[in-house]
């Protein structure tokens, strides 16, 4: 361990007291610095909000769940880090949804209550609008493969097995306009 000088005497608002603090400070790192590096967590380590670890995703496809009609989806995802101020590339060793894996995927919170009929999730009302000469529809649209999300797990319990980990996001879906029109031809048809 290195010698820690003392003075008697400081100048000016560098008191003697101030500097032998300073090397109190010092022989004290040094002695506990191993120790201080065991603890110190890594980027990666650090919990968020409520213990929980968020991480960059870029959704890589998405297939429905099978509701009819589509309203939630299924993600394969990678995750990713800013290799530049203005590039994203997939983190090597970094978590991934793995092919078809069914307890990988990730899945919207915004979707989730999503049910095909008036207000979903993200807002839009998706029942039929319109009037004689018109009908418009609002169709739900996964989220676009390329997206960038803020993604966490969760932990799901499974009643035949041991509870597994679930990836999570919370990103809005753009939806889809459907409009049809109606024309009266004026002899008692429409088209």
């Amino acid at each position: 361990m290195a010698n820690y000088p003392r003075i008697s005497k400081g100048e000016g608002k560098f008191t003697a007291d101030v500097f032998n603090r300073v090397m109190d400070m010092m022989q004290w790192h040094e002695v506990h610095r191993e120790e201080i590096q065991l603890k110190r967590p890594t980027r990666r380590e650090i919990p968020q909000a409520g213990g929980k670890s968020f991480w960059v995703a870029q959704i890589v496809s998405s297939a429905s769940l099978g509701s009819e009609p589509n309203a939630r989806w299924q993600y394969q995802w990678e995750e990713v880090r800013l290799n530049s101020d203005t590039e994203w590339e997939p983190f090597e060793g970094g978590k991934a949804s793995e092919g078809g894996d069914p307890n990988t995927f990730a899945l919207n919170l915004v979707e989730w209550n999503n049910d095909g009929q008036g207000v979903e999730g993200y807002g839009y009302d998706v029942s039929p609008q319109g009037s004689d000469m018109f009908t418009a529809s609002v169709t739900t649209t996964p989220i676009l493969a390329g997206s960038f999300v803020q993604m966490w797990f969760v932990t799901e319990p499974v009643e035949d097995g041991a509870p597994f980990q679930r990836a999570i996001f919370q990103a809005p879906n753009e939806p889809a306009v459907k409009v049809n029109c109606v024309q009266d031809t004026g002899i008692g048809g429409t088209r």
